[in-house]
Order: structure tokens, then C-alpha cells, then sequence
């Protein structure tokens, strides 16, 4: 009786400390994610005025109207190349083919009229 009292304290003492650290295991994960999420907001924060100081730099936004004028420059150039050279551009191949697409189908119009009459 006494070898069971001494089981059954043991097995007590043993839900007691397996209770003990459920419980600081919960307490060490919300206090991880109040900490996580603390985190995020900071890091959010700095980005947010990374971005900002980023936007307000004058030196990058001279360099964003370089590459946009250089971008336009490089355009115009190849356009007026591909005048020279009588070369069709994009846009103008584009709107060919449109054409091109039009009068097939008045073609298919016309044949099909043709051939019912």
C-alpha cells in the first residue's frame, strides 16, 4: 500500500510539472508572438520611412526623370532609324495588319454573296 501511495505521489508530482511547463510553454509563445508582432510594426514603420526619405531624395528623383528622358531619346531615335532605313515600326505593322484583317473578311463578305447568288 505504501509502494502504491509513493506511485501514485510520484505520477502527482509528475502531471504537476508536465501542467508547469504547458503553462510556460504558453506563456513563452504569446509572449514570442507579442514580440513578433511588435517586430513587424517596427520593421513596417522603417520601411515605410525608408520609402518616403527614398522618394524625397534628389538624387534619385533626378535620376528617374534621366532614365525616362533617355528612354524617350532612344525611342525617337530608333523611330526616325527605322524611317530612314524605310522600315516599318510596331505600331505601324500593328495597325497593317488590322487593315490586313478588315479587308479579308469584307473578301469573305463578298465571296460568300457571290456564291449564294
Amino acid at each position: 500500500m505504501a509502494q502504491a501511495n509513493i506511485i501514485q505521489d510520484g505520477l502527482d508530482r509528475f502531471e504537476t510539472v508536465v501542467k508547469s511547463v504547458e503553462r510556460d510553454f504558453r506563456r513563452l509563445q504569446k509572449q514570442a508572438d507579442r514580440r513578433r508582432k511588435e517586430l513587424e510594426k517596427r520593421a513596417g514603420r522603417q520601411v515605410k520611412r525608408l520609402q518616403t526619405e527614398l522618394r524625397n531624395n534628389p538624387l534619385l528623383r533626378r535620376a528617374d526623370t534621366l532614365r525616362a528622358d533617355a528612354g524617350r531619346v532612344v525611342e525617337e531615335r530608333v523611330e526616325s532609324l527605322l524611317g530612314t532605313l524605310r522600315i516599318a515600326s510596331h505600331a505601324e505593322v500593328e495597325r497593317l495588319e488590322r487593315k490586313v484583317g478588315q479587308l479579308s473578311r469584307k473578301v469573305r463578305q463578298l465571296e460568300r454573296g457571290d456564291g449564294a447568288a
